[in-house]
């Protein structure tokens, strides 16, 4: 039962994290498949094929980041994904001055109490995004307009989008996954993965002919419309947090670990600063450079690893004939 209880909290957090405001409003689907036709439902499988097999590879062969690795520009990824969701909830608000300030004092809290905090309203989102989906069918209309486009780059696409995500939600995943056995990890990113896919292709129906800057929201009304801009401030707010745990963890390595509170205020101004670059500009131009910037790492980080165990086995190899 413990071991039933602790998977469904390891999926509802990570699917928190994945389901963002990106999804949720409906702008990341139509940014990065929409265009492409009926082309954008592969990239869709085929990104959660890439998400939910970079996971398992990562988290069970090597590690993203570490404090040894000489290069790491996961942190400032996470920023800018953080950045973002700040910049699109800000946006829903009259008095952005005072709407900032109160964001940066909420995020800094709940940085403060890390990653807890993050799982929390993670679950909150993935529950509520998987209510309120059938009460928003009733109210679209489902257009099935497979227009082709002969666009090879919609694989590129799914890459970036797979691997943006594993950027979001690494520091999640990172504390749902500890201590589980391989077998444990498949299972449940098998089930990440189908729901995972099944949402975002609902959601990709519904928002195929959008023209809106948030799709999902276009043909909704009365209370259903206001429940569902509580959730979508919700998913930016699990986004935010989220993401910004991990750049906020390196920043307090950096500083030292007394430095919890000084790390999380410096992460906060970070983001609020990075957010005037705008909700629609980050997702269209910068979201598919973390995608890279994250495939770069990877392999910065394998290079790093084969040097290290290079140069171990020749300080071995040395120590033994010394020991000769």
């Amino acid at each position: 039962m413990k071991t039933f209880y602790s998977i469904v909290m390891a999926v509802l957090s990570i699917l928190g994290c994945v389901l963002g405001a990106g999804f949720v409003s409906g702008a990341e689907i139509v940014a990065f498949f929409c265009k492409f036709g009926w082309l954008g439902i592969m990239g869709i499988v085929m990104s959660s094929l890439i998400f939910c097999i970079g996971i398992y590879i990562i988290f069970r062969n090597c590690k993203i980041s570490s404090s040894n690795d000489l290069v790491n520009f996961v942190p400032f990824c996470q920023i800018f994904i953080s950045a973002t969701m700040f910049s699109g909830l800000s946006s829903m608000f009259d008095n952005k001055i005072l709407i900032n300030f109160v964001l940066l004092i909420m995020l800094i809290l709940c940085l403060c109490f890390g990653i807890k905090c993050a799982n929390f309203i993670n679950s909150i989102v993935a529950i509520s995004v998987i209510l309120i989906l059938p009460f928003v069918i009733n109210q679209k209309q489902i257009a099935f307009n497979f227009c082709v486009r002969t666009h090879g780059t919609f694989i590129v696409y799914s890459l970036l989008y797979g691997l943006m995500n594993i950027v979001t939600s690494m520091e999640v995943i990172k504390s749902v996954t500890t201590n589980k056995n391989k077998k444990t990890l498949a299972w449940l990113l098998i089930i990440i993965f189908v729901i995972i896919t099944a949402l975002q292709l609902i959601v990709y129906f519904l928002c195929m002919n959008s023209k809106s800057q948030m799709p999902m929201l276009d043909n909704l009304s009365g209370v259903l419309l206001a429940v569902y801009q509580l959730i979508l401030i919700l998913a930016m707010s699990s986004t935010i947090v989220s993401s910004s745990v991990g750049a906020k963890n390196i920043f307090t390595k950096i500083l030292g670990e007394k430095a919890n509170i000084c790390s999380s205020i410096f992460t906060g101004c970070v983001i609020l600063i990075f957010s005037w670059f705008g909700f629609s500009n980050i997702i269209n131009y910068i979201y598919p450079i973390i995608g890279l910037v994250l495939l770069l790492q990877i392999l910065i980080n394998l290079v790093s690893k084969r040097k290290n165990k290079h140069k171990n086995a020749y300080k071995s190899c040395i120590k033994m004939q010394k020991n000769n």
